[in-house]
């Protein structure tokens, strides 16, 4: 049985498509291919102790928002789920711009977001920052590795942040509850899979006629 590291709550192999986006990274470390960062132009009044709050309790909800990936110093490459993060959230005041500098501000923010690596093997691999841009209106950014959101995981997390969020605004404190299955069942499924042999036979016959 793995003894954990302190502050850490779980543990798991790191799956193979996750290896894969590490491998790339490795082959040409400068490249942002598997970085992505997105931009929401929000209507609302702006309140930063609850947004904060809401991201926070977004990453206490979802273990691979809490995770942290190690190639190294393990019998195999795993992926760490620690009990709490520091969630990095930035806030820059553009509101005295115009609205043409203020759209050159948010292209010059993700461009430069984009050359600022994650390291893996300190969690959370995602960022957020805030624009505000005058009275009831912010730009919202997300940046987060590949690993460890998708596009559609990428809908629902911005989904549950402002639908707390705006709870929050209201004096409202709704639960959101966490999900029931978790990234460690897929991990788990995909390694029945590749010791199941008649899975192998089913892919050895798809891919029985290519050429190498």
């Amino acid at each position: 049985r793995l003894k954990l590291p302190p502050g850490v709550l779980d543990a798991y192999p790191i799956a193979h498509l996750q290896l894969g986006m590490f491998y790339h990274n490795e082959l040409n470390p400068a490249s942002a291919m598997y970085h992505d960062v997105f931009s929401f132009r929000i209507t609302s009044a702006f309140s930063e102790e609850k947004l904060r709050l809401a991201v926070h309790r977004l990453a206490s909800r979802h273990p691979a928002l809490r995770t942290s990936f190690h190639l190294a110093g393990f019998s195999k490459p795993l992926q760490l789920v620690h009990e709490t993060v520091d969630v990095p959230l930035t806030i820059e005041d553009v509101s005295q711009l115009s609205s043409t500098e203020q759209e050159k501000a948010i292209i010059t923010w993700i461009e430069d977001e984009k050359r600022r690596p994650f390291e893996r093997s300190h969690a959370p691999l995602t960022r957020y920052h805030v624009q505000l841009q005058g009275e009831k209106r912010f730009q919202f950014f997300l940046s987060f590795h590949h690993s460890c959101l998708d596009g559609w995981s990428l809908a629902a997390v911005m989904t549950e942040i402002f639908q707390d969020y705006a709870a929050l605004l209201e004096g409202r404190n709704e639960t959101i509850e966490s999900p029931r299955t978790t990234y460690r069942d897929f991990v788990s499924l995909e390694h029945q899979s590749t010791r199941d042999e008649q899975t192998r036979r089913f892919w050895e016959q798809v891919i029985a006629d290519s050429e190498p």
